[in-house]
């Protein structure tokens, strides 16, 4: 049986033992190697157990021996006090492992978000393109109708006035001069023409800008110029749609919000895709889903799961 004098003396050599392997505690922490800090925890806490089991075996051995209670509570106090260092030190560990490992997971998430963004822009870039292709392979097609149905007659038809007059704004601008370009500039009729053309499909506020000039052949190529310089440089419009894309914040789970919501996006970034601008816009994708909070959950989870919620 062991004596109080060989308990004590083995507590001393576990207290030497704690003091050795805390000299290597700060050097590791340092390496932030998760693996030695647990291994280190580990050994530390053995240790500690190990001493408050020796110190129910002390307390025993010196009540048994009718020792001073006093005494004997006052050294348990000291030996506590003197492990509670070492305690903080397991402590330190643990929590130091916890946030490595915390901050590995969150990096590995954040990674995951990353590639799903990438995954959905791709998705609409090549919906987009797609849907580019379609539409300048139909205009080719109906070009050559248009031809063709000219050259019978002998001599050049043009299209009845359904073009929505220009607003005056850049926005406004790529609709209007695509289609007036396509359906009266390029038709085979005289410049004056073109030019009559032109004013009639004009706001009052824009108009104003072109009514001092000729009915001219160069009256009409100055007011092309003009109203390309004001309204058709392309970083203005295109600066103009990215300024669209602050759409309004969509709290709700409403259908129709959303999809109101959508519409307005993708026509923006289909003009910027014709104009060859929507990589610009890639760092547009983390605010544009913060603005739609009921579906963003869905949006960054899967880009399969954020195509129907936005369809």
């Amino acid at each position: 049986m062991s004596t109080a004098k060989d308990l004590e003396k083995v507590i001393n050599g576990k207290f030497k033992l704690l003091a050795f392997m805390s000299e290597d505690t700060g050097h590791i922490m340092v390496k932030k190697d998760i693996k030695v800090m647990g291994r280190q925890a580990d050994a530390l806490e053995k240790t500690i157990d190990k001493i408050h089991e020796l110190k129910l075996q002390l307390q025993a051995v010196k009540i048994e021996n009718d020792g001073d209670p006093t005494e004997v509570r006052k050294w348990t106090e000291e030996l506590e006090v003197k492990l509670s260092k070492h305690e903080d030190e397991v402590k330190a560990l643990k929590k130091e492992v916890t946030g490595i490992i915390t901050k590995e997971e969150e990096i590995i998430e954040e990674e995951k978000r990353k590639r799903l963004f990438d995954q959905e822009i791709k998705l609409q870039e090549a919906k987009l393109k797609h849907q580019f292709e379609l539409e300048k392979q139909n205009k080719a097609e109906n070009a050559v109708k248009s031809t063709s149905n000219a050259t019978s007659l002998g001599r050049a038809k043009l299209p009845k006035l359904v073009i929505t007059p220009f607003q005056g704004t850049h926005i406004d601008w790529m609709r209007f001069w695509n289609q007036f370009e396509t359906e009266i500039d390029k038709a085979e009729v005289s410049a004056i023409t073109k030019f009559s053309y032109l004013k009639e499909l004009l706001v009052p506020n824009v108009r104003v800008y072109i009514d001092g000039l000729l009915f001219t052949t160069e009256g009409y190529e100055r007011a092309k110029n003009i109203l390309k310089t004001k309204y058709g440089k392309p970083s203005e419009v295109a600066n103009a749609y990215m300024q669209s894309m602050s759409l309004p914040t969509i709290t709700g789970s409403s259908a129709s919000k959303i999809q109101d919501f959508y519409e307005k996006l993708i026509s923006s970034v289909h003009a910027l895709e014709t104009m060859g601008k929507l990589k610009e816009i890639n760092g547009y994708v983390r605010l544009t889903l913060d603005k739609l909070p009921a579906i963003r959950a869905d949006c960054t989870s899967s880009s399969r799961s954020c195509s129907l919620k936005l369809e």
